[in-house]
């Protein structure tokens, strides 16, 4: 076979192959391949040898044993009476599509509509009218508009490019507000008009209010919030999940309340994620990474609710929103009836039963480090407690509200996905692999700790995360426990 056969045939299977396994393999390999129950995602010259060197029933025995080696083998769980209830509000569903510009102006157009809407809301901005209706002979007028570019003069004022579907207009504000403003931020403006620009004595976002209440369900039961697991790295921290395993089948007062388990992302470490990595695996099979989550998961009591999100580290594309895990990776998981497998980001109604139930707004956060970058005065708060980012995020009303940073990866879809239109009861996130907590205007902030010890990366630039650590909010309450592991 020619190599561009192979490599067709390769692909057609999920599997990638290097250049130079590929200049190794034969015919005869491609068959074992095919044969194989569980196939290679990644195949290197390695592997190519060792299919010279091994007969098909070898391989498929060498192949079968290893899937078994876990450090976490399924552990007997606890039988708990409590039952939890989970239901998920408009999920993203990924669906075949031409992905073009045109689909990116549908987007932001309805970023900008939804945006609008909330803005709205505000009394200050009751009157705003549109940007072709601005002229040099008003008062003062409102609009709503979407940032284009920010120019910073000599004297640190501020000179903004806006729009809006109807026009562009100059806006000229005063640091104040302009070291707070990014661009793609869709908020209100007041002030005096003049010949193509507006003089801003107010700039507004669509903020979050002030609450009427607090919601909380009337039973006593938790919900427990980790991220960053990463199964498959060398620095995975296992002792401490096990402490966790260990405590949540115990009969300690609280463990027989938890009722919900929340994973943002990075469930797994990977394969092919950046340049060095496979010295930083214990395994480079994909397969072997879920398994070990798989297997982790199982350990768990089944009365417990669990949601697993993606990351940026696993099996799905980069871009948000990400589509769920395929459930190719974690068969045994996706027939398990406590186990739900989300899109990230996602709404996800806890305990509904009888009451009303708590919305929890999940994201995993890659974004977070090019929001930091982009805003200086972010940044300073987010060194200190990196809840300060959501609260800022919370404040533009969207989860990723600059297109084109470094971590600002965005599928063109039919509208935004990414727009806080409900205000959460709880809002967590992952990624960032410190731990913090706080509340802002009754809404329970979680920076979810890692379970993976610091990476050489994380080393190089000086970041020391915060592993370990489990969440663990009263939903009855909306009292927050930290329990370290």
């Amino acid at each position: 076979m020619k190599p561009q056969e192979i490599v067709l045939e390769l692909t057609n299977l999920g599997c990638l192959v290097e250049k130079d396994a590929l200049s190794l393999m034969k015919e005869e390999d491609l068959f074992k391949i095919k044969e194989l129950s569980v196939k290679p995602l990644l195949i290197n010259s390695e592997l190519v040898q060792n299919l010279h060197n091994i007969s098909l029933e070898q391989l498929q025995n060498k192949t079968n044993s290893e899937s078994e080696r876990s450090e976490f083998k399924i552990i007997a769980r606890t039988k708990r009476t409590l039952e939890g209830k989970v239901e998920f509000e408009n999920p993203y569903v990924s669906t075949p599509k031409k992905r073009d510009v045109a689909l990116f102006v549908k987007q932001f157009n309805d970023r900008f509509d939804q945006m609008k809407t909330l803005l709205l809301k505000r009394r200050e901005l009751k009157n705003a009218i549109s940007i072709a209706n601005v002229n040099s002979n008003q008062k003062e007028v409102t609009i709503i508009a979407m940032v284009d570019k920010i120019y910073k003069t000599r004297k640190e004022k501020y000179i903004l490019t806006v729009e809006d579907i109807t026009g562009t207009i100059k806006v000229y504000c005063s640091p104040k507000y302009g070291d707070r403003i990014c661009e793609d931020d869709v908020i209100g403006f007041i002030g005096k008009p003049g010949d193509g620009i507006i003089f801003a004595r107010d700039v507004l976002w669509p903020e979050i209010p002030l609450p009427s209440h607090i919601n909380a369900t009337k039973d006593e039961v938790y919900a427990a919030f980790i991220s960053d697991l990463h199964f498959g790295s060398k620095q995975i921290l296992t002792k401490k999940l096990k402490k966790f395993l260990t405590w949540i089948n115990s009969n300690h007062k609280i463990a027989e309340k938890v009722l919900y388990i929340c994973v943002t992302g990075d469930l797994v470490d990977g394969v092919g994620k950046y340049p060095g990595q496979d010295k930083n695996l214990k395994y480079k099979d994909i397969y072997r990474q879920y398994d070990d989550l798989s297997n982790f998961v199982s350990s768990i009591p089944e009365n417990i609710q669990i949601v697993l999100l993606p990351g940026d580290h696993d099996v799905v594309r980069m871009a948000e929103p990400q589509p769920p895990i395929p459930k190719k990776y974690i068969p045994e998981l996706s027939q398990l009836n406590n186990v739900h497998l989300a899109p990230n980001p996602c709404y996800v109604n806890l305990h509904g039963m009888g009451g009303t139930p708590i919305s929890v707004l999940l994201n995993h956060g890659y974004y977070y480090h090019g929001h930091i970058d982009a805003l200086p005065e972010v940044r300073k708060q987010a060194e200190e407690n990196p809840t300060k980012v959501m609260v800022d995020l919370l404040r533009r009303r969207h989860l990723a509200p600059i297109y084109g940073t470094r971590s600002t990866l965005i599928a063109p879809e039919d509208k935004d996905y990414l727009t806080i239109n409900k205000i959460p009861d709880i809002f967590s996130l992952g990624h960032l692999h410190s731990f913090a907590y706080s509340n802002y205007k009754g809404i329970n902030l979680i920076c979810a700790s890692t379970f993976q010890a610091e990476t050489d990366f994380q080393r190089r630039i000086g970041h020391v995360p915060d592993p370990g650590k489990v969440a663990l909010i009263n939903l009855k309450t909306r009292e927050a426990i930290l329990k370290a592991f």
